[in-house]
């Protein structure tokens, strides 16, 4: 191979890794309500939303709350089901937050039931996969004079929250109902209410209905946080490995990354699976974050339904429901442990027991290690150590003017036209950061390898690596394939002959392209702007080794 080629070889593998990052955001085109009936069809899930979220219909939207119900009744018995209504007060005492509602608020709720739709698909066996999602949509709140807060009727449809859940349930059960085999295994469809609410529908029926769940294996919870983008599966219970396996063996084309459960399970923010993950039960939980900005707004609506997004969370929920009810052999769902896992590119996700992230989390910290000490004679130490804080405040500085926008906007009452504004908010919370930091981490690499200090920029760039490896392994187990993998390749690049330097250049390239790229956007996308900082630290992260692999090896010095 050619030193011109093997000097062109990091840059064709960072450019492929985008590529391969970018196809995760490729979705499925959505079928057509004439297509094989056996499959889920977008069209005909869009239909339903059309149907029974074409108006608000929060828990205070009474009338308009009734009718989407019956709506979805309806549909449930168009397909031969004889769908139950479990009717019970409205837990108020039980839920936390609702100590801070108004009392004419409490008053009102008070007033009515929650009212949830149950419908059971018997199998040849008790063995059973629940599907839910809930139908109300979201209420709003008013600050009072006394500081309570005070829920009104919301100016959102739900089409998204949760008519994609909603719609994506009725369309799976008429699927699997059109396949024409009796299920081996049983399938149980609750839609909840007052979701919305404290999840005070989940919380009623572990109330007042536990019996009722005592068969089930699996729940299958379907959100939504934004219109668009992929369905990701982002949230699990607790030693995910057996779940997660069945999850990403059976759904086609899945997106999904442990970091996103590792990092939920830290996180104040519920769905009503967080009601049954108390319980003990084994779950995973799906929603779309894209076009965040229309959640819980006006915007909210089948006008702006994705029915390519549609079409993915058919597609994945279709093929555990399949799975769960044709296969012949019941999957086991009990485990001791997590699963590592992200994806590479569309259809193809990498995943491994949380023992062997351990184990390679040590094979990087031991090539590490090696490596250090192959250079210890040939680095100045003291401008590793620069280096090392050069590239801190840099990253540092960029994630804090981010959080520097964000906090003089909240300051002056305009964060939430800010974020109502798709491109501003974008630009300006995440682009011109991450570029800022890009520049400064860029520059700074320059000019190091000018001072003949590349080698030192190396050498503080693996061991910084390999410092985030040892703590996201030890605080935040699921997130570690960041770094870990890139710590490896970091470490070999100086390990093996220089006539294989470019080679190991292009791998490590590859490498944190591959796997950062899809991860700041669902970290972006998935965050609110008060916590804008994070996805800009995690971009800029890896600029430092995209830069110095991607420097020609003839005129590195730390290549020499």
């Amino acid at each position: 191979m050619s030193r011109r080629l093997l000097a062109w070889l990091p840059g064709l593998a960072a450019a492929l890794a985008i590529i391969a990052a970018m196809s995760l955001f490729l979705l499925p085109a959505p079928k057509s309500a004439d297509s094989d009936p056996t499959g889920f069809s977008a069209d005909h899930a869009k239909q339903l939303i059309d149907t029974f979220a074409d108006e608000p219909h929060s828990v205070l939207h009474t009338e308009a709350h009734a009718r989407s119900r019956d709506e979805i009744v309806t549909m449930f018995k168009d397909l031969g089901y004889q769908p139950e209504i479990h009717s019970d007060p409205m837990p108020l005492s039980e839920a936390t937050n609702t100590s801070q509602y108004s009392e004419a608020g409490l008053d009102a709720l008070a007033r009515l039931n929650t009212e949830n739709i149950v419908v059971r698909v018997p199998g040849k066996t008790d063995d059973t996969m629940m599907l839910t999602a809930h139908y109300d949509s979201a209420v709003d709140f008013e600050k009072t004079a006394d500081g309570r807060w005070d829920p009104k009727p919301g100016v959102s449809s739900g089409a998204a929250d949760d008519g994609y859940g909603v719609a994506t349930i009725i369309e799976t059960l008429r699927a699997i109902k059109a396949d024409g085999r009796t299920p081996e295994r049983s399938l149980l469809i609750v839609i909840t209410d007052a979701e919305e609410l404290n999840l005070l529908g989940a919380m009623n029926e572990m109330l007042h209905h536990r019996a009722d769940y005592d068969n089930v294996d699996l729940i299958v919870n379907i959100e939504a946080r934004g219109t668009s983008g992929p369905a990701v599966m982002f949230e699990t219970s607790d030693t995910n490995a057996s779940a997660t396996e069945f999850f990403l063996k059976n759904a086609p084309r899945p997106f999904a990354t442990s970091l996103m459960p590792a990092v939920y399970r830290m996180m104040p923010n519920g769905t009503d699976l967080s009601i049954y993950l108390k319980e003990g039960f084994t779950g995973l939980n799906f929603a779309s974050i894209g076009n965040s900005e229309n959640y819980h707004t006006a915007s909210d609506s089948p006008a702006y339904s994705d029915l390519t997004s549609l079409q993915h969370y058919g597609d994945q929920v279709l093929g555990l429901a399949r799975a769960w009810s044709f296969d012949q052999d019941t999957p086991k769902l009990t485990d001791d442990q997590d699963r590592v896992f992200f994806p590479v590119f569309s259809g193809f996700t990498v995943h491994y027991p949380a023992t062997v992230g351990v184990i390679l989390g040590v094979v990087a910290i031991a090539l590490t290690a090696a490596a250090t000490v192959l250079q210890a004679r040939k680095v100045r130490w003291s401008r590793v150590a620069g280096t090392a804080w050069g590239l801190t405040w840099r990253i540092v500085v960029s994630a804090g003017a981010a959080f520097l926008v964000q906090f003089v906007a909240n300051s002056l009452g305009l964060l939430t036209s800010l974020e109502n504004n798709t491109w501003i908010y974008r630009t300006v919370l995440y682009l011109v950061p991450t570029l800022l930091a890009a520049a400064l981490i860029t520059r700074f690499l320059l000019k190091r390898r000018h001072d003949g200090l590349n080698r030192e920029a190396s050498m503080a760039t693996l061991l910084m690596f390999a410092v985030s490896s040892v703590l996201f392994m030890i605080l935040l187990p699921g997130a570690a394939y960041l770094f870990v993998p890139t710590t490896a390749v970091l470490a070999l690049t100086g390990l093996v002959p220089a006539s294989l330097r470019p080679i190991a250049a292009a791998v490590a390239c590859f490498a944190v392209a591959v796997l950062f790229a899809p991860i700041s956007w669902l970290v972006a996308e998935a965050l609110t702007a008060s916590l804008a900082a994070v996805p800009i630290a995690l971009t800029a992260s890896a600029v430092a080794p995209l830069v110095l692999n991607l420097l020609p090896p003839s005129v590195t010095p730390a290549h020499a």
